[in-house]
């Protein structure tokens, strides 16, 4: 399916969605009554307003979408994932690598790179392996530049088609990180959903036919959720990862609230079909940085990268609950449309 409208997914638009508000939020009630109001403001022609509130307000069915809901319902889901930031791409994929943006609300400024460590360096310290594929040109991974000057990491980035080869063979690091194509595989309008179900399927593909299936846990996720409508309001009150200075501005924001849910989704032969995993903590969540809590804790790295990684929920127990891996795990994912 190919959407005509990009909802707005900036700091202002998401705070308006939740909170009706672009700038103060701190004294208001996320109520999550925005988004019409976003949608309309952000619409303008050649996308007239009922176009820009179909695609807010829209879903897709099964049926349009049928690789990733297939996968969802083969296996297991955390429907309280959160995005670190109530803003747009990078800053969210910042918290996923560094659990923080250093401040960052926004995409600019990444020609200078960020100094902040990485998930990647924490492992090296460790000993423990990785690897990185990426699709088409380069991967968003070289914005870190502590990671790109370490003389051991350029032998670790390698393009898709080689990820394909290695697992294939078994030949796979003990965590692997999958960059797809930004402005094509990404289910992000106005691309076609249809590229993002293809690349779905071949990394399902590929796992679920290697010599490693049965020690594998892949995690599917997103980075912000696109500026599409959801009922559930973010969390606030969540410890800002460091002292960064907020840049750019965007109202009463400080990073001590997070952004609208993420779709995520657990596969494995460890995972309970159809299930559903969730916080079991009060004031605690799961959200990006939630990858470098559980590599912390399953790998037993020695230190956590900031506040915000501390705090996360980890999701390193998700396959205990299964005492043999499960043989009625589908063997491919069905085509897309």
């Amino acid at each position: 399916m190919l959407e005509q409208f990009d909802p707005g997914h900036a700091v202002g638009d998401i705070t308006t969605q939740i909170y009706g508000s672009c700038c103060s939020a701190k004294n208001l009630l996320p109520t999550m009554m925005g988004f019409g109001l976003n949608a309309q403001s952000a619409a303008n022609k050649p996308v007239p307003i009922s176009t820009a509130l179909a695609t807010t307000f829209g879903y897709h069915t099964n049926d349009s979408v049928p690789v990733i809901t297939t996968i969802a319902n083969e296996y297991s889901l955390i429907d309280d994932w959160f995005a670190s930031v109530p803003g747009p791409t990078f800053p969210n994929r910042h918290f996923l690598h560094c659990a923080t943006s250093l401040g960052l609300t926004d995409n600019r400024q990444l020609k200078y790179g960020l100094p902040c460590k990485t998930i990647y360096k924490n492992l090296d310290e460790k000993n423990i392996s990785y690897r990185i594929y990426h699709a088409q040109g380069d991967s968003t991974t070289l914005v870190y530049y502590n990671l790109t000057s370490s003389p051991s990491f350029k032998p670790k980035l390698l393009p898709f088609h080689q990820f394909v080869s290695d697992i294939k063979s078994g030949n796979i690091s003990q965590f692997t990180y999958l960059d797809p194509d930004l402005s094509g595989a990404d289910y992000h309008p106005p691309a076609h959903t249809a590229a993002g179900e293809a690349y779905v399927k071949q990394v399902y593909d590929a796992v679920r036919n290697s010599p490693v299936w049965n020690e594998t846990l892949l995690l599917i996720t997103f980075d912000e959720h696109g500026g599409f409508y959801d009922h559930v309001p973010p969390p606030n009150n969540v410890p800002p990862p460091d002292n960064s200075t907020v840049h750019p501005p965007s109202g009463d924001f400080a990073f001590e609230r997070l952004g609208v849910r993420v779709p995520t989704i657990l596969i494995s032969p460890w995972v309970p079909k159809g299930h559903v995993f969730r916080s079991s903590y009060d004031n605690r969540n799961f959200e990006h940085s939630s990858v470098s809590a559980t590599l912390k804790r399953f790998f037993g790295l020695n230190n956590y990268l900031t506040n915000r990684d501390a705090w996360a929920v980890s999701f390193h127990s998700v396959t205990s609950g299964l005492k043999t891996p499960r043989t009625d795990c589908m063997p491919t994912a069905p085509s897309p449309k």
